[in-house]
């Protein structure tokens, strides 16, 4: 995933603290899926943004699967 860049907005403490926060989810000390509504694929991301534009189907935090 060297070559993948992550944007987000609203994410309290910005980079270093979103940096932190993929540490731990990739050391199995925070499980993310509680927190989501949806889990998609990454071919599908459009999808995902497009019900998170639009606040269809009552999405809250989508999980973008890359494997």
């Amino acid at each position: 995933m060297g070559d993948k860049t992550i944007r987000t907005a609203l994410f309290p403490g910005g980079s270093q603290s979103m940096e932190r926060l993929f540490r731990l989810m990739g050391r199995g000390r925070v499980d993310p899926t509680p927190m989501t509504t949806h889990e998609f694929e990454f071919k599908d991301i459009g999808k995902a943004f497009d019900l998170m534009k639009n606040k269809e189907e009552n999405i809250i935090k989508p999980l973008i699967s890359f494997l």
